[in-house]
């Protein structure tokens, strides 16, 4: 079909599971419309059915320098890290490039700033956003849902 978004692109085959009323996408499209959403989860469609696919595998990068670019200062123009993060609505991979200017925080403190609370201090990997750790509080006080049942669900709505 035709983009929605573009109307130019016959290649209109990816939608949005978490956009409200997503409709249909060329890659370009999909991956402008998610720059600020890379936690969204993207449905590609395969000839037969729509398919589970990572923004992160259709070249989406989350760039903590200013404005959202790519940082100028990185040590090499391929410089970008993985990193997986857990939200809400599951666990995705996304590529992540740090700001490397001069004066620049850590990049432990680079997460904290944007909302995503790293694992370890040293050369963070994994993640949780602050919205996840907020909802798993709630659901251990008031629910009282443990630790591992709550994992559990985050595993089911990854595979969905």
């Amino acid at each position: 079909g035709t983009c929605r978004n573009c109307t130019e692109s016959a290649n209109a085959e990816f939608r949005c599971r978490d956009c409200f009323m997503s409709p249909l996408f060329c890659q370009s499209c999909v991956l402008q419309t998610h720059i600020h959403l890379p936690y969204h989860r993207v449905e590609r469609w395969n000839g037969q059915f729509f398919a589970a696919t990572d923004l992160m595998e259709l070249g989406h990068i989350v760039s903590l320098h200013a404005g959202s670019v790519l940082c100028p200062e990185r040590p090499s123009k391929n410089e970008l890290s993985k990193l997986t993060v857990i939200n809400v609505n599951g666990v995705h991979k996304v590529h992540i490039c740090f700001c490397y200017c001069r004066n620049q925080r850590p990049h432990f403190e680079q997460l904290l700033a944007n909302g995503l609370w790293p694992a370890t201090i040293k050369e963070p990997s994994t993640a949780f956003s602050f919205a996840l750790l907020e909802d798993f509080h709630l659901h251990a006080l008031i629910s009282r849902k443990s630790g591992h049942d709550y994992w559990e669900v985050l595993c089911h709505k990854t595979s969905l």
